[in-house]
């Protein structure tokens, strides 16, 4: 049986600690302009109503913007922060991974779906008009 390393180091051949605080330092601009704008759609459609859409749309809005909400947080914030650590492999625990891997693999089909929802309805909107 072959024993794989899956190592920051070695899986990403990151040997030097600029290039690895690069990575991580992406990862982190990542995770908050996610974090951001994903809170601020969320925030505007929901206290303020501030998309003037039909209602599907806009659910369908927000429902992308908890997909990737959730897939930044438990998805790419770990990531980061195991790079940024820089240790011998998975520093997060054997519970983190399996959350990573379980959320990504419902989540992401999920904002594909969505996304597809979203242009069906739209699509729906301008060949029935008045319905």
């Amino acid at each position: 049986m072959t024993s794989y390393n899956y190592s920051n180091s070695t899986l990403f051949e990151i040997k030097n600690d600029a290039l690895r605080y690069t990575l991580a330092g992406w990862y982190m601009f990542v995770v908050l302009s996610s974090v951001l704008g994903d809170t601020t759609i969320l925030y505007a459609s929901m206290k303020y109503r501030a998309f003037n859409l039909n209602k599907v749309i806009v659910t369908f809005i927000q429902h992308v913007a908890v997909c990737d909400l959730v897939l930044s947080v438990i998805g790419v914030l770990p990531i980061g922060v195991s790079t940024v650590i820089g240790g011998d492999g998975w520093d997060m625990g054997r519970f983190c991974n399996y959350t990573r891997v379980y959320v990504s693999y419902y989540c992401y089909p999920a904002g594909t779906l969505l996304i597809c929802g979203l242009t069906i309805t739209k699509l729906l909107m301008l060949k029935y008009p008045l319905r």
